[in-house]
């Protein structure tokens, strides 16, 4: 018979006889078991049960968690007795346990173990749980252990704790995260000294944190150990984020001082009085033709001609191509001959099909001079003003069935009979599947 159908069967005999000779029986044989479980649940079901002796099996068994029951729930329990199974145990659990739910438990003989384990969460929980415990001690280990979260957690949470006492194990961490956040959240702490210690660290994410999230913070101090590093980020961080401006200059002089036309630009576009044309000036003397075409799109104010000369002495044709289409005031003419200059059909059929004021004439004479089947179709095809002819002369000359075909079909002007003379000696169909592939264009990119 199992154990749990023992004590069912044991509590029907009961409820119906009383201490019969058979209950009796029983319980001489739970007792020979020595099974702290049995000895247990007998004294809960029957009253007149022997629990001076069920009392002694379970102290003898060691066992904390009836020990703990026999304790919490039995009146007549010797709580000192089964108190010091659990303490003899050194367990940290079963002592929180048997301390926090047993009346008259001997709370600082369960708190010494605690102590002496030093595990800091167990000593930080018995502090907070058990009111009747030695909180002192107990956050002495907490404070000893120099943890920057336990420390924090002490001082928020537990009533009494020594915040200068956790504060400076805080400090002592190291550890910026929690230093900040004892800063910022707990009232009386001292914010310069934890300030300091931040300093101290010469960490400039923790610094800026301080600065942005503790109040009373000396923005002032900690900008200038920021100035001090030289750090473009942080620099940038401290010139946008902070309402102070005692140290803007400085902030800016830093990110000037890296002739970093990525930096400059950013600085000039997102923080608030920068000086745009001490800024555009970095840009320019970077020589780099993207940041000067994106500078230009971001200031409308700045010296269009300074950054498109620039871009022009670069060489660069798709920013030339970007810069003519994309900026207001840009002078033409000059993005133009860098374009005319690079012999590419492919850019001259974009710069005269998406500019106003191109040289459509001079463009599409390098287009017809290329011999490009694609291009000198394409430039007929789309650009206002174009010299079909001598376009579609190329085609002519090129004797591809296909391409005067489609010449003929497609661009009004064209000289049908002319193009109509070509015969092919190719499969029309594998040429027009090559024409598709050959005529097919995406938007114009870099590449």
């Amino acid at each position: 018979m199992t154990s749990e159908n023992l004590i069912k069967n044991l509590k029907t005999l009961y409820d119906k006889y009383g201490m019969c000779e058979e209950v009796y029986e029983i319980e001489r044989i739970i007792l020979d078991l020595k099974d702290p479980k049995l000895c247990y649940n007998f004294v809960m079901i029957i009253p007149k049960a022997d629990k001076e002796k069920h009392a002694k099996i379970i102290l003898e068994s060691k066992d904390c968690l009836y020990n703990l029951l026999y304790a919490k729930n039995m009146p007549e329990a010797d709580i000192k007795a089964h108190g010091k199974v659990i303490i003899d145990s050194k367990d940290n659990e079963w002592n929180s346990y048997f301390a926090q739910a047993v009346d008259g438990a001997d709370v600082q003989a369960h708190g010494k173990v605690i102590i002496e384990s030093k595990n800091l969460k167990d000593n930080y929980d018995f502090a907070l749980n058990i009111d009747r415990c030695d909180k002192v001690s107990h956050l002495n280990v907490v404070i000893d252990s120099k943890d920057g979260y336990y420390n924090f957690l002490a001082v928020k949470n537990i009533k009494g704790a020594d915040i200068k006492a956790h504060q400076q194990a805080v400090i002592e961490s190291g550890n910026n995260e929690w230093i900040t956040t004892f800063a910022t959240e707990i009232r009386g702490a001292d914010i310069d000294l934890l300030m300091n210690a931040v300093i101290e660290s010469n960490d400039l994410k923790a610094i800026y944190n301080f600065a942005k999230n503790v109040k009373g913070a000396n923005i002032k101090a900690l900008a200038q150990i920021v100035v001090d590093s030289k750090d473009p980020y942080y620099n940038y961080l401290f010139a946008k984020d902070f309402r102070s401006r005692s140290l803007f200059k400085q902030h800016a002089h830093v990110i000037i001082q890296t002739g970093d036309p990525a930096k400059n630009t950013i600085f000039a576009k997102n923080v608030g009085g920068a000086n745009i044309q001490a800024h555009a000036q970095v840009v320019l003397n970077s020589k780099d033709p993207q940041w000067n075409y994106i500078f230009t799109t971001n200031f409308k104010d700045c010296d269009i001609l300074a950054h498109g000369k620039v871009i022009a002495e670069s060489n660069d044709i798709y920013f030339n191509y970007l810069f003519a289409k994309d900026i207001e005031n840009a002078d033409i003419k000059l993005h133009e001959q860098v374009i005319k200059n690079k012999k590419s059909p492919k850019w001259c059929y974009h710069f005269a099909k998406d500019i106003n004021g191109a040289d459509i004439k001079e463009l599409g004479q390098i287009v017809i001079d290329s011999k490009s089947l694609k291009w000198n179709y394409l430039f007929a095809r789309d650009i206002e003003g174009a010299d079909v002819l001598a376009h579609g002369q190329v085609i002519y000359e090129s004797e591809n069935f296909v391409w005067n075909e489609k010449f003929a079909k497609d661009i009004e002007k064209s000289d049908l009979e002319l193009h109509n003379k070509i015969k092919s000696e190719k499969s029309y169909y594998d040429e027009i599947e090559g024409l598709k592939y050959d005529t097919y264009i995406d938007e114009p990119s870099k590449q």
